[in-house]
């Protein structure tokens, strides 16, 4: 099987044009390339080959314009190449022309081509340079230092030009060998990888639902023994978590996302705006904002809705770890820009976790809740989401008791124009 399946036309073409080139170039100084002047007779007849072998490029261009000459193409082209090259040679010196090392460019470019084609171009260059050294002067008429001299470059052609095309045709099968291996690594790797995005997003999607399913289903069991204020705040209140899980079922709508919720529109924001959807999650005095002067009027470009998930999501986090009845001020969140960084902080006065528990946070589905509720999914969530915009997340002690959460995201996205 060849290594491809053609030559790209602009190798070929370059090819041609370098080697007539080369040649006329040489020949044309008569004090380096001719300095008897024989060859000076024999310039018209060297002008046609040339201008014929040029014009062999036409009908390639024709044929594959600027894409892969196929292969069968492609070593007729090369055969041609030796033939005019051996042409050409032997009106300017013969075998004792310099540029007879030009045969091994036809051979190294069959290489990327086949065995037999390889073989065809190395056997037609040989023979080609055995003609020319057939045509040169006899060799009675030159001296035994000539003579060996010829012999020997008859033999090294043929020896090199062997070697050449083994060995560049091994290396040519080898490469195209791995990246045959390559491109099925690289389909394994994205078959993989929508994989585990199609289950990340199951898992995110199952966990977000979770919340607002059980706060519907707690409200529809009591409506019937409510009074009908209550009832009425029931049922907005059941509306809007409705709302919520049609939002994150939204998000299932592009299974190529690795994370649900991170092709939200990016839009500016200012850090004050996240403070109601945090303080509302506890009573009065329990969740304790704290807006630097620095972040006060400061512009944050991301997905507001994300953000304020992704704040909720550990705010809630850090309130399960408090003793009952939170105490106030039992979780604190202070907001931050610094060196074009958007920083969040929520610390907690609970119980803390573990070395190992710290060690393990970030992994799927792990949790230590005494009652087993939740799925050990929110943290594993967020990083990926964080990740995907730029960010990052880190947990440690709280100096003063419980757990210490740093959240960053890029106060602009390298992609958002200047406002």
């Amino acid at each position: 099987m060849p290594p491809v399946a053609g030559l790209p036309v602009r190798e070929l073409l370059l090819a041609r044009l370098a080697m007539v080139a080369f040649v006329f170039a040489w020949a044309a100084v008569p004090s380096i390339g001719d300095p008897s002047g024989a060859a000076t007779a024999a310039w018209p007849a060297a002008a046609a080959v040339g201008a014929a072998w040029l014009a062999a490029c036409l009908p390639l261009l024709r044929a594959s314009g600027r894409g892969l000459a196929p292969a069968p193409r492609a070593g007729r082209h090369l055969l041609w190449d030796v033939a005019a090259l051996s042409a050409l040679l032997s009106v300017f010196g013969g075998a004792t022309n310099p540029f007879t090392a030009l045969y091994f460019v036809p051979v190294a470019l069959a290489t990327h081509l086949s065995p037999r084609w390889t073989a065809a171009v190395a056997a037609a260059a040989v023979a080609g340079f055995g003609v020319l050294l057939a045509l040169s002067t006899p060799m009675a008429a030159r001296d035994d230092t000539m003579t060996h001299h010829l012999r020997g470059m008859a033999l090294a052609f043929a020896c090199a030009g062997s070697l050449v095309a083994v060995f560049m045709h091994r290396i040519a099968v080898a490469l195209a060998r791995q990246r045959e291996r390559l491109r099925v690594l690289e389909r394994a790797h994205l078959e993989d990888r929508h994989a585990a995005a199609l289950g990340t997003l199951a898992a995110g999607a199952a966990h977000e639902l979770s919340t607002p399913l059980g706060t519907i289903e707690l409200l529809a069991s009591d409506l019937a023994d409510m009074a009908p204020a209550d009832r009425d705040e029931a049922i907005a209140t059941i509306r809007a978590q409705v709302r919520r899980c049609r939002r994150i079922v939204e998000d299932m709508a592009s299974p190529e996302l690795v994370i649900t919720g991170t092709r939200d529109e990016v839009a500016p924001f200012r850090p004050p705006d996240l403070a109601p959807a945090l303080q509302e999650l506890a009573p009065p005095g329990v969740v304790e904002v704290t807006i630097t002067p620095a972040a006060k009027d400061a512009r944050i470009v991301q997905p507001i809705r994300i953000v304020t998930r992704q704040l909720r999501e550990l705010v809630e986090n850090a309130l399960r770890a408090l003793p009952q009845p939170p105490p106030p001020r039992g979780v604190r969140v202070r907001l931050d820009v610094a060196d074009d960084r958007f920083v969040a902080t929520v610390a907690d006065r609970g119980h803390g976790m573990r070395d190992e528990d710290l060690a393990h946070a970030f992994d799927p589905f792990f949790h230590r809740r005494p009652d087993g509720s939740g799925t050990g999914l929110g943290l594993f969530l967020i990083r990926a989401q964080l990740r995907r915009m730029g960010g990052s997340i880190a947990l440690s002690p709280n100096p003063g008791g419980g757990t210490l959460v740093e959240v960053t995201w890029p106060a602009r996205p390298d992609h958002d124009p200047a406002p």
